[in-house]
Parts: structure tokens; sequence; C-alpha cells
């Protein structure tokens, strides 16, 4: 090997050296946290506007939406995003809109390895009560906060969360694949219709006028929720799930319809009713037949699972 060849191996070999010696230095003083090494430029943008709307129409990918009641009477909308997929705002047709607009490059696409930070859409809304909400997204995990009413409510998501404390006045309805669903505290729900595949699916303190549930594998917990007028106008509850357990505590309605095929099914409501169980190979515990045939029932049916209900009183 000549002379020269051997040097600039040499060389090359102690460049190498003190690259990776650089690179352990930096990873180190970044603790392991490969997330301090962005790839991607991320700004904070704030959106203003004065137009009036009566509905909303969001699509987005991966932000993060929450919904905040204003305190100033202004629509406003505090956005973390991508430089370079900003989100485009605009009221038309009488709807606040909000989507993504990509104004990436397809060189921007290639690299090693890219580290991105969480996007988040913090919305800020003027008015207690809107027409109707539509979102649609990817992974976005959505939140809205007490002090809304929408008298629509549609919500799709594959991975995100969802947890609403706000209501709708008729049709709610909420999916996501991998997600969670959680409803919590209210009051006059409408027809919340929530389906997930593994996702669990959690509602506490909530009176509604119907409840829809389906899930494959996802668990089901009700906590004090109660349908109402329990008067026989058709099913109030209709719950069903593959292998997902199901649990209702504190929880009433005049027509109760469960079903799953592997998952246990353990409830208590709040009033007397004409319970009806059936299980291929599962334990069975329930009330005995009230003397009143006026009374509401509950159906539960499961292959393997084991059943309890309990009256409160």
């Amino acid at each position: 090997m000549a002379k020269r060849t051997r040097v600039w191996l040499i060389i090359a070999a102690v460049l190498i050296v003190l690259g990776l010696i650089c690179c352990g230095i930096a990873i180190n003083l970044a603790r392991g946290d490969f997330s301090k090494f962005p790839t991607q430029e991320y700004q904070t943008k704030e959106y203003t506007l004065s137009e009036d709307y009566i509905a909303i129409s969001i699509s987005a990918d991966t932000a993060d939406i929450v919904f905040h009641p204003s305190t100033d009477g202004k629509t406003r909308l505090i956005c973390r995003e991508n430089v370079k997929r900003p989100h485009s705002v605009c009221v038309e047709d009488d709807f606040l809109k909000i989507s993504v607009q990509d104004l990436t490059k397809w060189h921007d696409h290639i690299s090693i390895g890219d580290f991105y930070e969480q996007e988040v859409i913090d919305i800020y809304l003027p008015r207690d009560t809107y027409n109707a909400l539509y979102i649609d997204t990817d992974t976005s995990d959505v939140s809205i906060n007490k002090g809304f009413l929408f008298l629509t409510m549609d919500i799709k998501t594959d991975t995100g969360d969802v947890v609403c404390a706000s209501p709708a006045g008729g049709d709610m309805e909420i999916s996501t694949s991998t997600g969670n669903i959680t409803l919590k505290e209210l009051n006059d729900a409408g027809m919340p219709d929530l389906e997930t595949d593994t996702g669990d699916i959690s509602i506490t303190d909530v009176n509604c006028f119907s409840l829809a549930i389906e899930s494959s594998s996802g668990d089901i917990t009700l906590k004090n929720v109660c349908a109402s007028p329990l008067t026989d106008m058709g099913p109030n509850f209709v719950i069903n799930t593959d292998t997902g357990d199901i649990e209702l505590i504190s929880c009433d309605g005049y027509s109760i319809e469960i079903e799953t095929d592997s998952g246990d099914v353990r409830g208590s409501f709040l009033t007397e009713k004409r319970v009806f169980a059936e299980s291929d190979t599962g334990y069975i515990d329930i009330p005995p037949l009230p003397d009143e045939f006026g009374m509401g029932f509950c159906k539960v049916k499961t292959d393997t699972g084991d059943i309890c209900i309990e009256i409160e009183n």
C-alpha cells in the first residue's frame, strides 16, 4: 500500500473517531432524548377571526385539538405547527373551517430519521352554542372542555383519544380505531353513538336520551349514566362488543340491551327491572323477576363471559 494511501486512511479513521466522539457528547448532553435534535422546523402562530359562524369543520392529521371557551369574545386559534404544514383558518358558508396546508416538497420527505414535535391547535370559541361540529383526523387527540353545546357532533379519528365534556343536543357520533373515548359530566347529551376497535370507552355522570356503543376488543365502563325519560320508546342502551368487558355502575334506562362474545358483564341499576341473561359457559347471577310487569327490562347475552347484575335499592 502506497504511503500516501495509508496517510489518507489514517486521516479518515481519525475523522470518523472524532465524529463519533462529538455525537456521543451531544447525545450525552441531551441525555438520550433524540427529540432535541429536530429535523423539522416549528412555529407558534395565532389566528384571530372577526367573522360570525354557526358551525365548525376541522380536517387535521396529527395535531392535537383542544376547545376552550373564549374569555374576550373573539375567535382565536393558537397553533403549534410545522412551518411547512401550516393551518388554513377561514369562515366559509357559515362554517369555521380549519385544515392543513401541505407546502412540503418531495425532497422534504428524504431523511434518515425525522424527530417530530407534537403539534397542537388550541381553539377559543366566543359562543356557547353551535349548530354542528365535524372533526376528521388521523392521529390527533381531541379534547372538548365544558361550556359548549353542539346540536350535532361527528368526530372521527384513527389512533387519537377523544375526551368530551360538552354535550350534543341531537346526534353525537364519535369513532376511533385504537384511541380511547371518554364522555364526562354531560347533561341532556342527546343520542351518543360511540365506536372503537381496540380502544376503551368510559362514560361518567351523563344524562342522555339514548346510548349506542360498539367495540371489538375495548373495555366499556359506564358510571352514573341514565337515559331519560324512562319509558318504552325503543332501547335506551345498546352495547355490543366482541372480547371487551362491560361494566355499568349506578346506571338506568327503560330498555337496555347488552351483547358480547367473550367479555364479562357486570352492572348495577337504580330501578327495578326484568333482567334476562344468557351465557353458554359463563356464570350468571341476576335478580329475580319483579312482580310488576310494567318495569323496564335488561337483556344480556354472552357466549363465554360471566354475567352479574344487581338492583340498587
